[in-house]
């Protein structure tokens, strides 16, 4: 059998050459280890691209997740601080409440002691009046029984109201009213 010899192009240098085989594919061992130097250094490149690639992507992915832990950071303040305010707004409320209803309080117990000092203010006119009448009385009959006089003495300082009254010259409790 007569080897057939088959003509093939270097997978280095792209040269034609007649491959003895089927499965050659260099033309010479020169190319195959310069191929493979090559082939070695394009993998060390590759391996180094994708390191620095990852490398760029690591730090991108740290300054995003520093920026979000800035943001969250931030929104957490803002929390605490509404919170802080509603404590305040709620205690200031709390505050009002309790004002307000101490004052409710208050008014209440004033209008009470309000309605306590009318009711003993009429209680005093009532009685004042009463007496000022029983005193009239006493006068009218007085007078009834002395008609005939200018002057009437009469021990009465404790009846009289509103009348003009002099007393006598010794100050007694003879009380002189100018009929």
């Amino acid at each position: 059998m007569i080897k057939r010899e088959i003509i093939k192009y270097c997978a280095h240098c792209n040269d034609q050459f007649s491959a003895s085989r089927p499965t050659a594919s260099f033309c010479s061992n020169t190319c195959r280890t310069k191929a493979c130097v090559k082939r070695k250094q394009d993998e060390r490149a590759k391996a180094d691209l994708e390191a620095q690639h990852l490398q760029e992507q690591l730090q991108l992915q740290l300054i995003a997740d520093a920026r979000r832990l800035k943001r969250e950071q931030k929104a957490e303040l803002k929390r605490q601080e509404h919170e802080k305010q509603a404590e305040i707004d709620r205690q200031a409320q709390d505050s009002k409440r309790i004002q307000d209803d101490k004052d409710a309080a208050d008014l209440v117990i004033k209008d009470q002691k309000d309605a306590d000092d009318i009711q003993k203010l009429k209680d005093k006119q009532i009685a004042d009046e009463k007496q000022s009448r029983e005193g009239k009385e006493r006068m009218k009959k007085l007078i009834k029984d002395h008609k005939d006089k200018n002057i009437l003495a009469v021990f009465v300082n404790d009846f009289i109201h509103g009348a003009p009254v002099e007393t006598d010259s010794n100050n007694t409790d003879h009380f002189f009213i100018q009929l």
